[in-house]
């Protein structure tokens, strides 16, 4: 049932409450009476008596029934299930949410989805390319580094210099690589960018997989 104001429920009321009070008034006679009390509505004559008579004529204080199919989107179940399917979450296209949606019972398109998610005041920002080193490897690196000098010398003139006897390498181990990935489509559903945790909004990548 649509969701009827406050200010027509309690015209509604009143007009009714006058009509049971008075059985033998008339649409105008009710009209006259409200615009002759101490607080009229703002509402010219001829308006006034259409509404008391529209009034009287459905003898009820709430709105008509929504003609055609049932709304979807706006009820607060499915803006809730879009909400917790989309914001701050990784992966969470338009498409992957509508698939999940409808696999879950939820018939749903991906326009419904997108308008759910604009009505929610959800926006779409880009993930942003960031260092994967974390702060423990740059410490492993710099100890490295530090053994290796101590180890096969600083410059060619050290006795114990024997870089040009080390092979370096940029892996070791056996490894495999990753299918290729567009990340023009990777981002992050939330109502501000301040919102996001570095967590989600960094895109760190991998160019090998161990």
């Amino acid at each position: 049932m649509p969701n009827t104001s406050p200010e027509k429920k309690e015209f509604r009321s009143l007009v009714l409450g006058l009509k049971a009070l008075n059985p033998s008034w008339s649409a105008s006679q009710i009209s006259t009476f409200l615009r002759q009390s101490e607080n009229p509505p703002l509402l010219k004559s001829r308006q006034l008596l259409t509404k008391v008579k529209r009034t009287l004529t459905r003898n009820t204080i709430d709105d008509r029934q929504r003609p055609g199919r049932p709304i979807t989107i706006s009820t607060p179940i499915f803006q809730q299930q879009v909400k917790t399917s989309m914001r701050l979450k990784r992966g969470a296209s338009i498409r992957n949410v509508t698939a999940n949606l409808n696999k879950n019972g939820t018939r749903c398109s991906t326009y419904t989805v997108y308008k759910a998610a604009r009505k929610l005041k959800l926006k779409w920002f880009k993930t942003r390319k960031s260092q994967k080193l974390s702060y423990q490897n740059k410490i492993d690196r710099v100890d490295c580094a530090k053994r290796l000098r101590s180890k096969f010398g600083v410059s060619r003139n050290a006795k114990n210099w024997k870089w040009d006897r080390v092979v370096n390498t940029d892996f070791s181990g056996v490894f495999t690589l990753q299918p290729f990935q567009n990340k023009r489509n990777d981002g992050i559903w939330a109502e501000e960018n301040e919102s996001i945790p570095s967590s989600l909004i960094n895109a760190p990548t991998d160019k090998f997989k161990k």
